[in-house]
């Protein structure tokens, strides 16, 4: 039988603390060949080190940047994911640089996309700090919109097959997408499989331990610290410029007008994009808690 061949993107910044852990834990995968191609926004701790090291130790192990070229960590994988030979590999994943992968997480993906011949997937993770672990839970539904107001899970637990990642890669550079302006990766990939019609696998069973600190962009669904940053991106205008972000990005991809919109009265004031907020997210617990606490305990 053939081996699966599978390229993982992955993107550093200051991650001296963890990415070694990081790092080992992509090496040890099983059933699989793997390539890394590591991509480092100029950090100025012992990144670039630790990525040498590993680099000259592992011939399946690339730096293919190490200079300050986006500031955003979405930047940084969809420039990977534009320069990458797709062609060599059947999968393409991408890796946050302070989590742990699971030892099967990549051949667990791959047999749930055969499963299906689905185009997509990611997985529920186990949040983890100094102090404690949880289960958090990936819905294996979606809502008719929800790509508008949140990606398909943390994207270090994506897979995409070889025509997604093509398809993905010919778009930035046709429709010459503005990578600089392009903060969460894995919410656009999704809106993009979504608006293609591609088919997302979500699973249930977690596939990695995801490291949670302060440093998170946002951090896993349902603890306080990420309703607390979800509720001040809300009224700082920040989750709104994102959600309108997104809304270009999919009118920069689609190709005639079947491909479906929000339309405009939706996003027009704060309140109105509260109520989409709730309405389109795919968790309606966790919709319900960030609404509470902007209701109850905004003092703005």
């Amino acid at each position: 039988m053939l081996t699966v061949k599978i390229a993982v993107i992955l993107a550093t910044y200051n991650g001296e603390c963890w990415l070694e852990e990081q790092i080992e834990s992509i090496i040890n995968q099983v059933e699989v060949s793997v390539d890394i191609y590591i991509f480092d926004d100029g950090s100025i701790d012992r990144t670039v080190e630790i990525i040498d090291f590993y680099s000259n130790q592992y011939p399946n192990i690339y730096v293919i940047n190490r200079k300050r070229l986006c500031g955003k960590p979405g930047c940084s994988f969809f420039y990977a994911l534009s320069i990458l030979n797709i062609k060599l590999y059947d999968f393409i994943s991408f890796s946050d640089q302070d989590d742990v992968w699971f030892r099967g997480k990549l051949i667990r993906g791959v047999s749930c996309m055969n499963s299906g011949d689905f185009d997509a997937y990611s997985s529920a993770t186990i949040a983890f700090n100094s102090d404690s672990a949880r289960y958090v839970k990936l819905l294996d539904c979606y809502k008719e919109f929800d790509y508008y107001f949140e990606s398909a899970g943390p994207g270090c637990t994506y897979l995409l097959s070889k025509a997604i990642a093509l398809d993905l890669k010919n778009v930035i550079r046709e429709r010459k997408i503005d990578l600089h302006n392009i903060y969460f990766h894995d919410w656009l990939v999704y809106a993009f499989s979504r608006v293609k019609k591609y088919k997302w696998y979500y699973d249930k069973c977690p596939t990695l331990f995801y490291r949670q600190h302060n440093h998170n962009a946002i951090g896993a669904q349902g603890n306080i610290g990420s309703i607390k940053k979800r509720v001040k991106m809300i009224f700082n205008g920040e989750y709104l410029k994102l959600v309108m972000h997104v809304h270009s990005f999919i009118q920069k991809i689609s190709i005639d007008s079947e491909y479906p919109h929000v339309r405009s009265p939706l996003l027009m004031n704060k309140m109105s994009f509260i109520v989409s907020f709730y309405k389109y997210r795919k968790s309606n617990f966790h919709s319900t808690v960030i609404l509470i606490f902007i209701l109850f305990f905004n003092k703005r």
